[in-house]
């Protein structure tokens, strides 16, 4: 199976990797870790499947775009001297541990290693790996516990939201100070606002100040809300 695809932020010439042989089509095409072909010029010339399944974007979007690109910007350094090392014939075994761009704005954790086909051409694998590391994971659990142990102690009505708007947790005095469903509460921004809005004196400056806290996520923010019935 061929990869025949743009992608649309740069105006490169067409590239195509073409699978030589069936072996290639079943062990590297049905992988589930993301494996990429990138040229001499620096540019991907072929992606399997597992690009939409782990990174949420097909194999056409990523054909034709700098190898880098997909890289967190931190990272890209450390990947750069892979590329070349790979190219070279150089590269040291273990692979390069990488954060790469998810169409939903996260990044995945993999580490990645590459071998070289011929003169013009390498080949990446990255296998996913956990986002903690396991002598971390028992402390952001017991951190995590704590968390929700004082939602539900505070008298306060605790949201907690992603930067997308997303629900990551909620205490029940949240629901109840708002008279708001769990499956309101999980729905995002948009349902949130809609059943708080008639609640308020004045919903547009809510909403307006909500939008920022959530464009400038760092800042603390402290608002007096007035609801309609003059509380």
């Amino acid at each position: 199976m061929a990869v025949r695809g743009r992608y649309s932020g740069y105006l490169q010439r067409p590239r195509v990797f073409v699978s030589e042989s069936k072996f290639f089509q079943l062990m590297v095409e049905r992988s589930p870790d993301l494996t990429v072909v990138v040229g001499s010029d620096g540019l991907i010339e072929y992606a399997n499947e597992a690009h939409l399944t782990l990174l949420g974007s097909s194999a056409e979007d990523v054909v034709g775009m700098p190898a880098l690109h997909l890289v967190h910007p931190d990272d890209r350094p450390a990947a750069a001297i892979g590329l070349l090392d790979t190219a070279a014939g150089t590269a040291a075994p273990g692979g390069v541990p990488l954060r790469l761009s998810r169409r939903d704005g996260s990044w995945l954790r993999v580490n990645t290693e590459g071998n070289r086909l011929d003169e013009d051409r390498v080949m990446f694998v990255s296998r996913p790996t956990s986002a903690v590391e396991p002598s971390e994971s028992g402390e952001v659990e017991r951190i995590a516990g704590i968390l929700r142990a004082q939602q539900e102690t505070t008298p306060d009505g605790v949201l907690v939201v992603a930067e997308g708007g997303a629900t990551i947790s909620y205490n029940e005095n949240f629901l109840r100070l708002w008279k708001m469903s769990a499956e309101v509460a999980e729905g995002g921004f948009g349902a949130r606002a809609g059943h708080v809005s008639g609640m308020l004196a004045d919903p547009d400056r809510i909403l307006r100040v909500t939008r920022e806290i959530y464009e400038h996520p760092m800042e603390t923010c402290a608002v007096q809300v007035e609801l309609a019935d003059g509380r």
